[in-house]
């Protein structure tokens, strides 16, 4: 059977799913090997400097990913990270005061922020609307 590797326009993320998705397409079988593993080189991501994922890298590569396959928008419909926010706000913030005290709140915080911005740019794109 061939696939054709992973799409190239995926340069950060997305392309797991991508792969994923098609083979799934294809409607074969797949079998889960627990001995598997891919390694990616270290890397980190800071608030400045040299990164190798620039701000906002998931939003671009999640419309790539709509664009190459609209049958998915339900999926990754607007309402989806919409929930995904709410249910940040109010289960996951306060249960990281009371089990943890508080720390990681401000990354969750981002991470609501981010489910938000994703419902909005697909919203957008969706509806129309140049966003990047």
């Amino acid at each position: 059977m061939e696939m054709g590797g992973l799409d190239e326009r995926f340069r950060i993320a997305y392309e797991d799913v991508d792969f994923a998705l098609r083979l799934n397409q294809k409607m074969t079988d797949s079998i889960f090997v627990s001995d598997a593993a891919v390694c990616h080189p270290w890397r980190t991501l800071k608030l400045e400097g040299n990164n190798w994922k620039k701000a906002g890298y998931q939003f671009q590569e999640l419309l790539i990913f709509l664009q190459k396959h609209p049958d998915q928008y339900q999926i990754h419909s607007p309402k989806v990270f919409l929930r995904n926010a709410l249910r940040g706000i109010i289960k996951e913030i306060p249960l990281g005061f009371l089990k943890f005290k508080g720390k990681g709140t401000w990354f969750k915080v981002q991470k609501i922020f981010q489910s938000l911005y994703c419902a909005y740019i697909v919203y957008r794109f969706r509806y129309g609307g140049e966003i990047f």
